[in-house]
């Protein structure tokens, strides 16, 4: 009962993100903090079993990985973005969160691919990463 609760602030925490990063392409450092202090928490409450270094680990690495990518791209990934993957590994785990951010990047592939062919966009253009996360989030919960 209590994780799925968890799970409903969690979609409020994506929620506020991804409409700070449609509208700024940028997420507040404040906000990303509590967040992170918010995942921890909730992480030990709502674990019915003790989680180990290792799980703990491998729920951070998907957000490691993107913040390591966005840095050897010369940040044209957002850090923003895998420091909310971070964040998203501390919430969900290392399985729900891989599965969110490959659902993120296919949406975001399959929209940007179009306003590409429509030339509404050019190859330069910066898009938010997060609606794409947060649509993703919700299509997992609705699926299942």
């Amino acid at each position: 009962m209590a994780a799925g609760i968890w799970k409903v602030v969690f979609l409020g925490v994506l929620s506020i993100a991804a409409w700070q990063d449609k509208k700024e392409l940028s997420i507040s450092r404040t906000f990303l903090i509590w967040s992170g202090i918010f995942a921890v928490l909730g992480r030990i409450l709502t674990a019915d079993r003790a989680i180990s270094l290792l799980e703990w680990g491998l729920s951070l690495l998907p957000g490691i990985i993107l913040i390591g990518l966005g840095w050897l791209s010369k940040w044209q990934i957002g850090i923003g973005d895998g420091i909310i993957i971070l964040i998203m590994g501390l919430w969900l785990g290392i399985r729900e969160t891989v599965a969110v951010l490959l659902m993120g990047m296919f949406l975001c592939s399959i929209v940007c691919g179009g306003l590409l062919l429509l030339r509404k966009a050019g190859r330069k253009t910066k898009v938010p990463f997060v609606p794409f996360l947060w649509a993703a989030y919700l299509i997992g919960r609705v699926l299942g």
